[in-house]
């Protein structure tokens, strides 16, 4: 992103829950550390590292759902997220509740074609 001048690379993971176990929360802060620190030399413009959690609103929440072990600052919301790259949260919101019927349309077609799970919701029957 470049600003006023000013050129600044934000590494991003984004994810649509905010609710991750301990172990999966240290290894992708881990391996998020880890790329900047391997690629921060190659660029002429500061890094930043940030978790984006495009559902959630507030960024304590997000960073409690990250057991604490991303710092305030990394945590980032769907809004801004979208403000960075300049584009309608509000609209991608709006598509995406659109698109739900036919998901879990396609998702419950393809469940079914997996044989344990027929069988057992044939025995629900």
């Amino acid at each position: 992103r470049r600003r006023n001048g000013f050129q600044h690379c934000y590494v991003v993971e984004l994810k649509d829950g905010h609710v991750f176990d301990t172990k999966k929360v240290d290894a992708e802060r881990q391996a998020m550390h880890r790329f900047i620190e391997r690629n921060a030399q190659n660029l002429q413009y500061g890094m930043s590292s940030h978790f984006c959690a495009f559902n959630q609103h507030d960024k304590e929440a997000i960073r409690s759902g990250f057991k604490n072990r991303i710092n305030l600052q990394e945590a980032m919301t769907g809004r801004e997220f979208c403000e960075l790259l300049e584009i309608d949260y509000d609209e991608i919101v709006e598509r995406r509740k659109a698109d739900g019927p036919a998901n879990v349309a396609y998702f419950l077609e393809e469940l079914v074609k997996i044989e344990p799970v027929r069988n057992k919701l044939m025995l629900a029957e």
